[in-house]
């Protein structure tokens, strides 16, 4: 489950980038309620989370997050959840 890490995390990058696309490119008027912003400055603070831990470095990286999460499976899973959520909630602003 750790090797899924570096991907969950880049799939959640790719959905904020997307949803800044999306924002920009909609009028003042659009009925989405989400300050771009915001959205930005999340993207911002979800990669500095990312890099201090190694999230998004492949689990052969010692310093990646899938490296130190090889032996506690049950914490992959619910970083890997938790990521999934992150990019359900993106892909749901859009």
């Amino acid at each position: 489950m750790a090797e899924y890490t570096a991907q969950k995390g880049s799939l959640c990058v790719q959905e904020f980038k997307r949803l800044l696309v999306f924002l920009a490119e909609s009028s003042s008027t659009s009925r989405t309620a989400v300050d771009k912003n915001a959205v930005g400055n999340e993207l911002d603070r979800f990669n500095l989370w990312a890099r201090n831990i190694g999230a998004l470095q492949p689990s052969e990286a010692a310093t990646s997050l899938g490296h130190r999460l090889r032996d506690a499976p049950e914490l992959a899973e619910y970083i890997g959840e938790n990521l999934d959520e992150i990019r359900m909630a993106l892909l749901h602003r859009m």
